[in-house]
């Protein structure tokens, strides 16, 4: 389970909208056709999850399978990496909020790891 504010769902809803199909580009040239297919329908059923939460509530437990678990461990550390390389510097003091929730949100990740 997935503990979230209202803030942190919004920004990982924002986050996984706008990054559905440059993961899906990166995917294809590291896997096959049928594994991209996978990849994806996990990362559409979570993004399908969190479009179905009440915002209303201030805080949302999110259920989410192993599968979906695993695929955000390894999501979000290459993306918060790749976003932070990527931006200029007076960028990454605009945007450092949301990087931060990205990094609380995968803090949380790696404790349903262990």
């Amino acid at each position: 389970m997935l503990r979230l504010k209202n803030e942190e769902l919004s920004v990982l809803v924002y986050h996984l909208g706008i990054m559905r199909n440059p993961t899906k580009k990166g995917l294809k040239k590291k896997h096959d056709r049928k594994e991209v297919k996978e990849y994806i329908g996990i990362y559409d059923s979570i993004v399908d999850k969190l479009l179905e939460i009440n915002i209303e509530d201030d805080i949302h437990d999110i259920q989410l399978s192993t599968v979906e678990l695993e695929l955000l461990q390894s999501f979000f550390p290459w993306y918060i990496e790749k976003l932070e390389s990527e931006l200029l510097e007076t960028e990454k003091d605009e945007l450092s909020d949301g990087i931060d929730v990205l990094k609380t949100i995968n803090n949380m990740l790696l404790i349903h790891a262990v």
